[in-house]
């Protein structure tokens, strides 16, 4: 589903302003309204409009000038603008349109022609906001490619060559701490591949949805089979409080994805010897999943980027772990796709919980005793 649309209309007549809220309250937007052009300032500096509908003739500060101050000196420097302009004015809809207006509605002005011309620059808007997530995305996967891969495969490179070149010179203990160093570098590059692989599916709509009735429990305990070998490298214990009843409406692959993920990034922060709990509460028709750990917490400013695809948040672990962030976002839309929600809290040297949501299973038979 996707969010709804802001529009603000600037007109100083009052009369104005109500027909046009009446007619576009049909397109299930949310409606701001200005009678001039300093009123209009202060909405942008709060509010990120997906459209302006500006009239050019206002007594003060005219139409256009308010669309200066506004791209100069707010959030909305980008934001679509349309001018209305009297149909005899042509002076002001040349001005208009060198001024950067997207359209111009002509006054007196018809309710179709206007709806249809905001429906077309909203699509228009929210395919341009698509290409930029898009364009984002492509750079992300550069810096990915360019950096976060070519660092491990340096290291397993360098080790692999040194291992070649003076085999004879180590005796067991050496070659096995080179050889289990060659092994986490190969088997965490090997899971950001995984991520890679699986976002890029994700984002062309190519990967299979298919929601099913699981166990939330069995799905855990076989994640921590899998993560027993890395927990096991630094002592630590993780403990599942979860009950075997539980049953989620969930893709299995997805949730796996999302608990190896998860419990990954918490033995990374975990220093040694510490536990990790994970536990699940249900709430009606929703089963809220926490993943605690007693690491080296976060900022404020570190966790308001975490699920943000091109921002850089990843630090070393507890054990000089490596890591890009990039699992959290992929967990995140996950959890999205199943219409549920994720979030963390944390503080520094506190640990962190990340908990999400995802929907219970519900069959035909506990439906009809309900």
């Amino acid at each position: 589903m996707s969010e709804r649309k802001s529009i603000l209309i600037v007109d100083d007549i009052v009369e104005n302003l109500d027909l046009l809220k009446k007619l576009i309250a049909e397109t299930d937007c949310d409606i701001y309204t200005s009678c001039n052009a300093n009123q209009a300032h202060q909405l942008c500096q709060k509010i990120k409009f997906d459209l302006m509908l500006i009239d050019v003739r206002m007594p003060g500060v005219d139409g256009i000038e308010a669309t200066r101050r506004i791209r100069k000196s707010s959030i909305n420097s980008d934001s679509p603008v349309l001018f209305m302009v009297a149909k005899t004015d042509l002076n002001n809809i040349s001005r208009a349109y060198k001024e950067g207006g997207v359209d111009i509605i002509t006054k007196p002005f018809q309710s179709d022609e206007l709806l249809t011309r905001l429906g077309t620059h909203l699509t228009l808007q929210e395919q341009k906001v698509r290409l930029q997530e898009l364009v984002d995305t492509r750079d992300r996967f550069i810096n990915i490619l360019a950096h976060d891969l070519n660092s491990p495969f340096t290291t397993i490179l360098g080790f692999t060559q040194l291992l070649a070149e003076n085999l004879e010179s180590f005796n067991k203990e050496e070659l096995r701490r080179y050889l289990n160093l060659i092994h986490n570098v190969s088997e965490n590059t090997h899971g950001l591949l995984n991520n890679l692989l699986s976002w890029e599916t994700l984002k062309q709509n190519r990967i299979p949805f298919s929601p099913q009735k699981v166990c939330l429990r069995l799905r855990l305990d076989e994640c921590c089979l899998l993560m027993r070998s890395v927990a096991a490298a630094k002592d630590i214990d993780i403990v599942v409080d979860v009950d075997e009843k539980i049953m989620l409406h969930a893709d299995f692959k997805m949730l796996d994805t999302i608990l190896r993920n998860l419990i990954s990034n918490a033995i990374k922060f975990t220093p040694n010897s510490k536990r990790i709990i994970v536990s699940a509460i249900v709430k009606k028709d929703t089963c809220e999943i926490k993943i605690s750990d007693s690491g080296i917490g976060m900022s404020d400013d570190v966790k308001s980027k975490l699920f943000k695809l091109g921002e850089e948040t990843s630090v070393p672990g507890t054990n000089g772990e490596k890591g890009t962030g990039f699992g959290l976002i992929l967990c995140n839309e996950f959890v999205r796709k199943h219409g549920g929600s994720i979030r963390v809290e944390s503080e520094v040297g506190k640990g962190s919980h990340f908990i999400f949501s995802l929907p219970l299973f519900y069959d035909e038979l506990s439906l009809a005793g309900t």
